[in-house]
């Protein structure tokens, strides 16, 4: 499946039937005060923009439960501290899908959203397609990137059919990089509302693993460049769960 004609896929897909639903859970974290981490058209706005990008996957997302849950402690979240944002998706558990956290603050990072294996946590800056991307995380794909400032690497050159084995086609421009073509991908690292297309195969770029030290007792990212985890039918989880 070429990556520009995935969005012309989409309505096709769902009207043939093909979408698996996932069950979403939305909590929306208040103070006791009254001020309120999200409002109900913003987690439908994230709800609406999941099932516009995974249409490409016929993945449809279902929301089963929007709750108001007020907590002056969990209301901003640590992205540094384990044990700030494990207590904030502690709050439900094994609800047999996804469970989406949204904060008034996400502390310590420099980040918009988060996957973890509890949930996905929303800050106040977040967009949709934000919330689509981790999402993809959920799925178990990879960021990837052109470039980062945490290493030398980088991808340069033309698209080749060696890059994108499974996706190669006449239908992209001649002579188009293979950083454009990164930029157009969900699981682009930068956030972005323009980040949407969902590889059928795998695509060279630059991706990270995490990597445990033992002898300072802290992870670290080996940085690579190589067939980065982003595509549909290689290692996707179609039934993202939150524990």
């Amino acid at each position: 499946m070429n990556i520009r004609l995935t969005l012309a896929c989409m309505s096709a897909m769902a009207l043939c039937g093909y979408a698996h639903a996932v069950d979403v859970r939305a909590y929306v974290i208040a103070k006791t005060s009254g001020e309120v981490a999200a409002d109900m058209s913003r987690v439908e706005a994230c709800i609406d923009d999941m099932n516009f990008v995974y249409a490409q996957v016929g993945l449809r997302f279902d929301l089963r439960e929007c709750s108001l849950v007020f907590s002056n402690e969990l209301y901003v979240v640590v992205r540094t501290n384990t044990t700030s944002w494990t207590a904030l998706c502690d709050y439900a558990q094994n609800t047999g899908g996804i469970e989406l956290y949204f904060v008034g603050e996400i502390a310590g990072a420099h980040v918009n959203a988060f996957c973890t294996k509890g949930g996905i946590v929303i800050g106040p800056d977040a967009t949709p397609r934000d919330v689509s991307h981790e999402i993809g995380h959920a799925c178990g794909w990879k960021d990837i990137y052109e470039a980062h400032a945490g290493t030398d690497l980088a991808v340069s050159g033309r698209a080749t059919e060696e890059r994108l084995q499974e996706d190669w086609s006449p239908y992209y421009p001649r002579g188009i990089t293979q950083a454009e073509i990164i930029h157009r991908l969900l699981m682009y690292g930068r956030t972005g509302d323009g980040h949407v297309a969902i590889p059928r195969g795998d695509v060279y770029g630059l991706w990270y693993v995490n990597v445990w030290n033992p002898g300072v007792r802290t992870w670290s990212r080996d940085w690579r460049l190589s067939a980065v985890p982003v595509s549909a039918w290689h290692g996707m989880n179609r039934n993202p769960t939150s524990e």
